[in-house]
């Protein structure tokens, strides 16, 4: 597997000797994405947005400092990318000194952020224009994002990280940089438009004659249905935590619970699933898409709200 290089011969000729031994794997920095646009049918362009953010914590009350954003045209029946539109990076002052942590992660200082601003318009612009946001983890940079600018709430998301079944697919763990070693490259992560740019080109990039893009789109246009384990005993937390259940403590209204997010077609085997080994009780499930997946609304939606069950 390797990212499509734009003159493989201009590499050193150790590297490309390197590259012909079944023994090594070279890695080459990332320098940008390579496409070649191709024109597409009117009835089959799509536009994504392609963002990623940095901010000064991990909690929604944290600040965002860094955005990166990238907006790309693509076919929507091949799931190939077909050209970058427009391109959006920036910084803000959060108006509080970073901490040690954040500047080690992203490399981003105090001197970075100080006195800037990010461009409301622009980025408004931008998410009016997608027909799709896409984040590596929009579990966290869509609430990041909707908290700093209110347009992404009628959004339609997507998440690379997710709506990627990567395990069936051969990859270990689901890290941007992990797959991006996995295609051949390496790159300064943490940085956001570098971040989006690699993304951008991993989404690209054609595995067993079907793109990554293609795979988020199939799992992304799809209802989501978020089952609530409601009333399972405490000894089976491992095994829920093993099936992919994550905890709610009962904020915003939700249950005190564990929970799983599925795909509608998964619904009946995860129901069998639970009552062969958790419980004999029906579980609730709530459905959604991607206009409030990964957002605080979603996170709203407790057995109380829109909730039903199914025998």
């Amino acid at each position: 597997m390797s990212f499509e290089h734009p003159d493989p011969t201009g590499y050193p000729a150790m590297a490309r000797e390197l590259d012909a031994h079944p023994d090594y794997r070279v890695l080459r920095r990332f320098e940008g994405p390579v496409y070649h646009p191709h024109e597409i049918p009117g009835d089959r362009r799509r536009t994504a947005l392609i963002l990623d953010c940095e901010t000064t914590g991990l909690e929604t009350t944290d600040k965002v400092i860094e955005i990166g954003m990238l907006l790309v045209e693509f076919d929507r029946e091949t799931g190939k990318i077909g050209a970058i539109l427009e391109t959006l990076s920036g910084f803000e002052d959060p108006g509080e000194p970073l901490s040690p942590e954040i500047t080690k992660i992203t490399g981003i200082t105090d001197a970075d952020v100080k006195d800037h601003q990010f461009n409301d318009e622009a980025v408004e612009r931008l998410a009016s224009r997608a027909d799709l946001v896409i984040a590596h983890n929009a579990g966290f940079d869509r609430k990041m994002m909707e908290a700093r600018f209110p347009v992404f709430e009628r959004s339609y998301w997507a998440c690379s990280f997710v709506d990627i079944p990567w395990s069936d697919l051969g990859f270990v763990v689901a890290k941007q940089e992990y797959i991006a070693m996995m295609l051949g490259t390496f790159y300064d992560a943490h940085r956001a438009l570098v971040d989006c740019e690699v993304l951008a080109s991993i989404l690209n990039y054609t595995y067993d004659g079907e793109t990554f893009l293609s795979r988020l789109l199939d799992r992304a246009s799809q209802p989501i249905h978020r089952v609530w384990a409601n009333g399972a005993p405490f000894d089976v937390k491992d095994q829920l935590k093993a099936r992919g259940y994550r905890w709610s403590p009962g904020d915003n209204g939700s249950p005190k619970s564990w929970y799983r997010d599925i795909l509608a077609e998964q619904f009946d085997d995860e129901r069998q699933w639970l009552r062969e080994n958790i419980m004999q009780m029906p579980p609730y499930y709530v459905a959604a898409n991607g206009y409030i997946r990964f957002s605080e609304r979603m996170d709203d939606l407790g057995l109380g709200k829109r909730a039903e069950t199914i025998p």
